[in-house]
């Protein structure tokens, strides 16, 4: 299937001193910006306001006014991957090199040492030692992760103040207010990758526009808080399964309607838990996303372009199965009970594969 490009996607692109290609995401801005930070300009980002008030708790439908739904979905590919990219771009080079297993009952080790994590993370292990006079509450690890940002490049000074807003942002979280009792989670932790990174399955069907970007990116936060520790070097695989699931009893909204909260948590996971984010998988793709997606690749930074996989199939989002190639990523047995539901189809290609019937 062809893909037509937009004449829209022609328009100027704003640059930054990260990336000199990378858009500013159209629509964006809606998301709360200034909360958040503008990821081209990282280094700077303003952390210091706390991202979560009573009023980010609202529901979106008190001000938001619907999109006129004659919008079609080619229309939108260009805005959803901007923005998307936008929200993620500032991987580092850094690869998990050393970690290594099958996945399946995998425990991550602790890395012993300061000169190990600093390899691990490929910075300079004495800005660690700097970083760690100025912030002695912080592990080594994550002095470390904000020393391997893309735009902080092993500079304990940018580090430094990246460093300074988000331990005030940390000190916020006991403040925020209880999520809504109807906010949906769509977020399911599993066990790892056959990588040794943790998976996380996020699930588009269960975001109710309703409520804000913001109330997701607080659930999202507070999952991570307990699933991880700070002085480890834990990454995650997320799956993101574009799967409308309505034989399940979801009312969901085309995944393309909720991208807006898609990056929203792309860019929350990104400026608040950085380097640990292994990979996106993207499952199943259709002929117009996966068209959108070459598009934009050559706009993509490497770094960007080893984390990020798009897993096709002929059907789109009608497909019944998770895609084959998703085995390629993951063990089904690395999967937890109460979310198998949304890997129907999988185990028998995994039978096939174990077996050697499969093609």
């Amino acid at each position: 299937m062809s893909f037509a490009w937009s004449p829209r996607s022609l328009r100027p692109r704003r640059c930054c001193r990260c990336c000199p290609w990378r858009p500013v995401a159209r629509g964006f801005e809606r998301v709360a910006a200034t909360v958040y930070g503008y990821l081209d300009d990282d280094d700077d980002s303003d952390f210091s306001e706390d991202p979560v008030s009573n009023k980010s708790q609202q529901r979106a439908s008190e001000e938001k006014k619907e999109e006129p739904e004659a919008r079609s979905r080619q229309e939108t590919m260009d805005e959803m991957f901007e923005q998307f990219f936008d929200a993620i771009d500032d991987l580092s080079d850094s690869e998990l090199g050393n970690t290594c297993g099958t996945g399946f009952g995998l425990v991550i080790p602790k890395l012993k040492n300061e000169s190990e994590i600093a390899a691990h993370y490929n910075v300079p292990l004495q800005a660690i030692h700097q970083l760690k006079v100025d912030f002695p509450e912080c592990p080594p690890a994550e002095l470390a992760r904000f020393l391997a940002r893309k735009s902080v490049s092993g500079n304990p000074e940018k580090a430094a103040k990246l460093i300074s807003a988000y331990l005030e942002w940390r000190r916020g979280i006991p403040k925020w207010p209880a999520p809504p009792p109807d906010l949906p989670n769509p977020f399911r932790f599993n066990g790892f990758a056959r990588d040794g990174s943790r998976l996380l399955l996020l699930l588009p069907c269960c975001i109710n526009i309703d409520f804000k970007p913001d109330a997701y990116c607080q659930q999202l936060v507070r999952h991570l808080d307990m699933e991880v520790e700070r002085a480890d070097a834990l990454r995650f695989t997320v799956l993101l399964d574009c799967r409308p699931h309505k034989a399940l009893g979801y009312d969901a909204k085309p995944v393309w309607r909720l991208w807006t909260h898609i990056s929203a948590m792309a860019k929350m996971f990104q400026a608040y838990f950085p380097e640990r984010l292994q990979r996106f998988v993207i499952y199943p793709a259709g002929d117009i996303e996966m068209g959108a997606f070459r598009m934009f690749k050559g706009l993509l930074s490497t770094e960007t372009l080893k984390r990020v996989r798009l897993l096709y199939s002929k059907l789109g989002y009608a497909a019944p199965a998770p895609p084959r190639e998703l085995l390629e990523i993951l063990d089904v047995r690395e999967v937890r009970r109460e979310n198998k539901v949304f890997f129907t189809g999988l185990e028998a290609e995994c039978a096939d594969v174990q077996f050697g019937t499969g093609v």
